[in-house]
């Protein structure tokens, strides 16, 4: 089991993917998947189970519902961009507005990390909530800030 898990975080870095989407079809493997959750930490994460209801004639338990909520309280640390989407049918028009929301976000962050911030003129001194750490950018997101005066841009536009 330790190699599969091993192997699965090694695709996932080749293939550099920008989320992950967990479903509990049944339990599920607790410990891989949040061996892969783990590796996959600054990545977002959508978690989902199946519904064990609402189907006529069927007597389907899976404990999808156990699952998920083990898988969901052993993330540690908690993540900022989680998102739990319940317990649905992968048919339903909610789960695939979740799945549309949540390649949305995937989108935001990929294009967040690593950006150059352009920042234009300084600061105006009585503006404090306008402070930012440009340290704190560089090593959370591998961002870097950018700076140029106001008379460089207009010297640029009128070139």
């Amino acid at each position: 089991m330790r190699s599969m898990r091993k192997t699965s975080s090694v695709f996932f870095k080749e293939k550099e993917i920008t989320g992950l989407i967990i479903g509990t079809m049944t339990f599920g493997d607790e410990i891989s998947t949040l061996a892969i959750a783990t590796a996959f930490r600054d990545k977002p994460l959508l978690l989902f189970g199946t519904r064990e209801d609402d189907v006529p004639g069927s007597t389907r338990i899976s404990d999808s519902f156990c699952g998920t909520l083990s898988i969901s309280s052993g993330i540690s640390p908690p993540k900022d961009s989680i998102r739990i989407a319940g317990l649905v049918f992968p048919e339903e028009k909610r789960f695939r507005k979740y799945i549309s929301d949540f390649v949305g976000t995937c989108s935001i962050v990929h294009g967040f990390i690593g950006a150059r911030i352009g920042l234009i003129g300084p600061r105006p001194e009585n503006f404090e909530t306008c402070i930012f750490s440009e340290d704190a950018l560089i090593k959370q997101f591998k961002q870097r800030v950018i700076p140029t005066g106001m008379a460089d841009l207009i010297l640029r536009g009128s070139g």
